[in-house]
């Protein structure tokens, strides 16, 4: 893969993790070792409909770059056909929501709204406390739902657009 689009990978991944060694030497192996990497996790990719030996390096290393973040906790899918329970729930599950001890059950949901008016509801509430509830765009009906401050949202989303993709508040996508 091209050096400024891995640097620019990584730098997303640092940033939304918090610069977890785990997720930051990870992402190094997808980046420097893809073949190994597409070995690897052939199966993880399978899940996702996604051949991992004929995929293009940029898919590879995006999916990969999720996947890592889902391992960590600092990344969690949203299917958009989620009950609120459901959708609560894998809120809760996010590193930064537990670390903040962030409560989202007392906001004002109604649960035949669908998941992008929960994402708002939820922004709407973060906003005074300098967050936001983003999703990483990886071209599925899942959200790959982040959290993260507004000062960290206009950095990687910059990042990300400036190798074609997109990362945005979650209800938006």
């Amino acid at each position: 893969m091209e050096s400024f689009k891995s640097d620019i990978i990584l730098k997303i991944a640092d940033c939304i993790s918090g610069n977890n060694p785990d997720v930051h030497n990870s992402m190094i192996y997808c980046l420097d070792e893809q073949a190994a990497y597409r070995k690897q996790y052939k199966e993880r990719y399978g899940e996702r409909g996604i051949n991992s030996n004929t995929c293009n390096e940029d898919t590879l290393c995006w999916i990969g770059m999720v996947d890592e973040l889902i391992a960590s906790g600092d990344v969690v899918g949203v299917d958009s056909c989620f009950e609120i329970e459901d959708f609560l729930w894998a809120v809760s599950q996010l590193n930064r929501v537990k670390e903040k001890d962030i409560d989202f059950s007392k906001l004002p949901f109604i649960p035949d709204d669908d998941v992008y008016t929960w994402y708002e509801i939820c922004n709407e509430y973060l906003k005074s406390q300098g967050m936001v509830l983003c999703g990483i765009d990886i071209d599925s009906d899942d959200i790959e739902m982040i959290l993260v401050t507004t000062a960290e949202l206009e950095k990687i989303s910059q990042l990300a657009e400036s190798i074609g993709h997109r990362i945005a508040p979650a209800e938006t996508l």
